[in-house]
């Protein structure tokens, strides 16, 4: 039992660091970039809304292939894109429509939990990738919050504070484990006195 505590205890200290630690190089890719963190060819997104659920859910964390505007996409696909407008503001629907004109290709896009197609057809140089299904659900909440001023600040308070509180149960259980031999030996030093005491008064 002592032993699949341990090893639970180990398990879930493996996943908190892991996670502490994707957290943090995710922020402070983004903040260098002044972009999104990119792991290969890959690039990270946090989804905001739930216009493709089922299959990608609010508060996801999602990562594109990123292509050059020369690839062809085809109906089913799901497209990353730039807003013209707003060209750091990304949108991931997928393609229900292909559209030619005079050699130019534009994609109707789609919501999977909309009812409409969106209204402006994507160019393909808004096109900045595609997603291949990989998916983290609800991970997007901590980035997000972990972007923010205040993610921050307890970014850098967090470790330090916990390290130490690990350096003070360290050090606790070593003062406990020397602690014990002293107490165990002085009570076997006891016991041989009264024993003593008691073949000397027989």
């Amino acid at each position: 039992m002592k032993k699949t505590l341990k090893m639970l205890k180990s398990g879930v200290s493996t996943i908190l660091t892991v996670f502490i630690v994707f957290i943090v190089a995710f922020v402070v890719q983004t903040q260098m970039t002044g972009g999104n963190a990119q792991v290969l060819d890959y690039e990270i997104l946090t989804v905001l809304s739930g216009s493709m659920e089922p299959d990608i859910q609010t508060g996801s964390v999602i990562a594109i292939e990123a292509t050059d505007q020369s690839r062809e996409y085809s109906e089913g696909d799901v497209i990353t894109y730039a807003i013209p407008d707003d060209p750091d503001t990304y949108v991931t629907h997928r393609v229900v429509d292909v559209q030619q004109n005079e050699g130019e290709i534009s994609y109707v896009t789609q919501g999977d939990n909309s009812s409409t197609p969106d209204r402006d057809p994507v160019q393909s140089e808004q096109v900045v990738g595609h997603y291949n299904g990989i998916t983290i659900p609800y991970l997007g909440y901590a980035v997000d919050y972990a972007k923010s001023d205040q993610g921050i600040v307890l970014m850098l308070i967090a470790p330090g504070f916990l390290l130490l509180i690990s350096s003070f149960v360290q050090v606790w259980r070593i003062v406990r484990d020397t602690e014990q031999p002293k107490e165990i030996a002085a009570t076997e030093a006891v016991e041989t006195d009264k024993q003593e005491g008691h073949e000397k008064t027989l």
